[in-house]
């Protein structure tokens, strides 16, 4: 018996109920989190600072600091080489590391400290461009003066050596304190040189010697406005100015130097109460999300036992009356039927209601049908496993037996088929086509589908005439075989046409290697001519007359193709080449034989050409080269005369 549902509210849903709940609790949530989101902020403030801003500035002061140290280092160096593509190189370097440390400068915030620094970092660049190039003047002039000094010695010696004994007291104690003059020799030293030296002239002055003109010019080198003595002084002034410069870059690097820490001791002290910051905040924050947390889990647990009181309880329930099958009006009591499990709860009773009323149905409908399969004319059997539970009068007489209680008394295949068949649900399938009874003559088709037989899982057989469909499928067979075989004719000639030619091929290729054939490959002499006199009716009798002559020495297994207008194509089996000769000089006779008249020809009749070629000429075994070989003989017999056969010995009795 099925119940009327009562009116709903929407109050007295479990919707509305468990969205209070859940509203509740999302309102303490946000309640929290409202508080905590003043210490977040702060939080992320902080950290959006120090990422930014703190930490890169602290960064590229630390990288400055590095620069320097190695800046300082470049220029020590740079004053200590006495090459001049050392200094270019440590130049570049030099350069580089000034505008590393102007980005690093950039990436610091403005202050009045960081101001200062590019000030200094601007004037260390001017004063670093000057000590290179002074470096480079250095180098130049020392090298002038080694070469200087090289040179008066070399002189010097010269005369010790060619000049007189006068000469020798001259120049020997020159020579000697030219020899201690060097790159390193100090002021003091050179002056204290040149004295001698002019005390040694001032003695000889009267002496000829120092008017020879040689020696005035080697005097002049060393003496004169910018002699050795001179460039020895110049180089003394130029190593001042070097040291000049490099004492005021290292004040200008120990001023990058003391800014850089200060700096850098600042950005640290910042860093250092940031993190302080940054730390207070996450304990506050940690605090808050304690808090929440907390509420949250407090929230979660009261929601699950207002759900387990309205809903879990109810379904548990209504799951044990199911199970119990006691269902009824008065057990619909115990549920509110305004809510959703009492409205499900009388759904089921109403669904167990109509679930009876159609088990009713099914048990008349069962009842019904075995009484159409016992008494339909269709062959119909019920199979439990291996066992026939049922069949109608006309499934045992198709087998010619009375009754049947087991699938081993059908025939095998039939047996195997039903082991084999899985219906796919409840729809049935074919498991045997083209089934044929001998009794009966007549051919099935053999279905199975799954069906409910007295409340168990059963097959049901059944065997389909399907003979009047057998025998129009095997008279569209034999008509369509009918059609290919007319296509494969000539319907002049009635010999196979050219489509035969390329199978033949395929089927010679893929023949055994020991199976031998031949090839004749035949063509009418001077036909265009026939025709032309004749008339092209006149000329297809003569092929006609022509194909049957070519026809009658095929055997079976042989094929005989018009393979071109007048040209045929004979390929022969099995035949030694001595039986090919003869049949191939057979033909030229048997066509001559004709007596067709030809004007045109030297034989006044109708004749034929032939080239012959046995498979095994042809030195790799393939059909295409052995019809060309033949093909080629043909042509051989048409230059030859016509009305000929051409094979292997006639073919090399011409060429020889």
């Amino acid at each position: 018996m099925k119940f009327e549902s009562l009116p709903k509210h929407f109050f007295h849903s479990l919707k509305f109920k468990m969205l209070v709940g859940f509203a509740l609790m999302l309102a303490c949530i946000g309640m929290m989190n409202w508080i905590s989101v003043d210490r977040l902020q702060a939080f992320e403030d902080t950290a959006l600072h120090n990422s930014q801003v703190q930490l890169p500035s602290l960064e590229a002061a630390a990288l400055i600091q590095t620069q320097v140290a190695k800046l300082s280092g470049l220029i020590t160096e740079i004053t200590a080489v006495n090459s001049q593509a050392k200094v270019r190189i440590l130049a570049s370097e030099i350069k580089s590391l000034l505008t590393g440390i102007n980005h690093q400068l950039i990436r610091l915030e403005e202050s009045k400290a960081v101001s200062q620094l590019v000030e200094i970092l601007k004037r260390l660049d001017v004063s670093l461009e000057a000590t290179a190039f002074t470096q480079n003047q250095q180098i130049i002039q020392n090298k002038q003066l080694v070469r200087s000094l090289n040179t008066i010695i070399q002189g010097g010696l010269k005369r010790m050596e060619t000049g007189s004994l006068e000469q020798r007291k001259l120049w020997m104690p020159i020579i000697q304190e030219m020899t201690l003059l060097t790159n390193q020799t100090r002021l003091f030293e050179v002056v204290a040189s040149e004295r001698k030296i002019k005390k040694m002239l001032l003695e000889n002055k009267a002496s000829s010697t120092l008017s020879d003109p040689d020696n005035e010019l080697l005097l002049k080198q060393i003496m004169g406005g910018v002699g050795l003595f001179y460039q020895l002084k110049e180089k003394d002034a130029r190593r001042n100015q070097l040291a000049s410069i490099t004492t005021q870059n290292q004040i200008l690097l120990d001023s990058i130097t003391e800014n850089i820490l200060r700096l850098f001791d600042q950005k640290s002290q910042e860093v250092k109460a940031d993190a302080g910051v940054l730390i207070d905040s996450m304990d506050q924050a940690r605090f808050n999300y304690f808090v929440i947390i907390a509420f949250g889990l407090i929230l979660i647990v009261l929601l699950l036992l207002y759900l387990k009181e309205i809903l879990f309880s109810r379904l548990i329930l209504l799951s044990d009356l199911i199970r119990s099958g006691s269902l009824t009006r008065e057990s619909l009591k115990d549920f509110d039927l305004k809510n959703e499990i009492g409205d499900i709860a009388f759904q089921l009773s109403n669904y167990l209601t109509t679930i009876d009323e159609q088990r009713d149905q099914l048990t008349q409908a069962s009842e019904q049908l075995t009484n159409v399969i016992k008494f339909s004319k269709l062959r119909i059997a019920i199979v439990d496993d291996e066992k026939i539970v049922y069949h109608n009068q006309s499934f045992p007489r198709l087998f010619d037996r009375a009754s049947m209680t087991n699938i081993q008394e059908l025939p095998a295949e039939i047996a195997n088929a039903i082991m084999k068949g899985k219906p796919v649900n409840n729809i049935g399938s074919v498991i045997l086509r083209n089934y044929h009874s001998e009794v009966w003559q007549r051919w099935f088709d053999i279905s199975l589908v799954k069906i409910l037989w007295e409340g168990k899982d059963s097959n049901l057989i059944s065997l389909v005439d399907v003979t009047d469909r057998e025998n129009a499928a095997k008279e569209f067979k034999e008509t369509i075989s009918l059609v290919e075989k007319e296509s494969q004719k000539d319907p002049l000639t009635g010999l196979y046409n050219r489509k035969v030619y390329s199978q033949t091929l395929d089927q010679l290729s893929s023949q055994p290697k020991g199976e031998s054939f031949a090839m004749i490959v035949c063509d009418i002499d001077n036909f265009k001519s026939f025709n032309d006199c004749y008339g092209h009716q006149k000329g297809d009798e003569a092929l006609k007359a022509v194909a049957q002559v070519v026809a009658s020495v095929c055997q079976q297994s042989d094929v005989a193709i018009r393979y071109g207008g007048e040209e045929f194509l004979l390929v022969l089996f099995n035949r030694s080449e001595d039986e090919i000769r003869e049949l191939g000089l057979g033909l030229v006779a048997q066509v001559q034989g004709l007596n067709i008249p030809h004007k045109g020809s030297d034989f006044k009749c109708v004749t034929m050409s032939i080239g012959v070629a046995l498979k095994e000429e042809v030195s790799v075994f393939q059909p295409r080269a052995c019809f060309e070989l033949a093909d080629q003989r043909l042509y051989i017999a048409k230059r030859n005369g016509r009305n000929q056969l051409i094979d292997q010995s006639k073919s090399m009795e011409l060429e020889g």
